[in-house]
């Protein structure tokens, strides 16, 4: 196994870590060691290794994160390896219109796919619903066509298909609320800084200042809702340092200190 996969493997045995944490320790661990040379294809190999669906296309990390613990559910693309310890995230807040559509399928291609004869359905857009369909379903819904008589390249339910399809599209931007990263984030930060080997900012300010830098934006699970349909942006400093006061999270954080000291 590749020593970068099978140390990860090994962190994430000792503790009962979620996707999204699984997500954004591994993305951390391959951005800053550099003598990891080929980024994209082991972050791939160490989330596939770790129960996480995702793949590569065009230098970009497409991630499908179920994840039950902060009930999310969504499709992120990582387009960079950003060393930044504060602004790196952002990818976990993408922009509303943000699909790439040269990676995944996008709106403007579900209607082609919607009035095109099912003859005239081209390779690339077969490719990318099946990609997407294997990351979401884990199966391809778009099938060739092996009729010897047949006229047509491909086999599908094209209705299904569409079906399908607008699931996927659903799943696109999905922001997760500053309260979820927060909570996620700590619980990496946590356990990087007792067992970690690089030094990462743990601190109120530190987090903090990730919320601002990352676009980390603050609503409720209901605003959230606001956000996915209105592109409604509600962001406050303050009620940041509220959400830490509130879950004694500074308090936390010293008891983590105090704790790697004794090790």
């Amino acid at each position: 196994m590749n020593p970068f996969i099978e140390k990860i493997s090994q962190i994430f045995e000792k503790d009962d870590y979620s996707p999204l944490e699984k997500v954004i320790y591994a993305y951390d661990y391959v951005t800053d060691d550099d003598l990891i040379l080929e980024k994209e294809k082991t972050l791939e190999d160490i989330l596939i290794n770790s129960k996480v669906r995702c793949y590569v296309k065009n230098n970009n990390i497409v991630i499908y994160i179920n994840d039950d613990k902060y009930t999310i559910s969504g499709i992120y693309i990582i387009d960079s390896f950003n060393k930044d310890f504060y602004s790196r995230y952002s990818f976990l807040c993408p922009k509303k219109g943000n699909e790439q559509n040269d990676i995944i399928i996008s709106n403007d291609k579900l209607i082609e796919f919607d009035v095109a004869d099912e003859k005239d359905i081209d390779f690339d857009t077969v490719e990318k619903i099946n990609m997407l369909s294997e990351l979401i379903d884990e199966k391809q819904i778009i099938k060739k066509e092996t009729g010897y008589h047949s006229d047509r390249e491909y086999f599908f339910n094209k209705q299904q298909v569409l079906l399908d399809l607008n699931r996927y599209i659903g799943l696109y931007n999905r922001r997760i609320t500053a309260y979820d990263l927060i909570d996620a984030l700590f619980e990496v930060r946590k356990n990087q800084y007792i067992y970690g080997d690089v030094e990462y900012p743990f601190s109120k300010d530190d987090f903090i200042k990730t919320i601002i830098e990352s676009n980390w934006k603050f609503y409720n699970r209901n605003e959230s809702l606001l956000f996915n349909l209105f592109h409604i942006n509600i962001n406050a400093i303050n009620e940041a340092k509220e959400f830490f006061d509130k879950n004694n999270l500074e308090e936390e954080i010293n008891n983590v200190k105090m704790k790697k000291k004794l090790k």
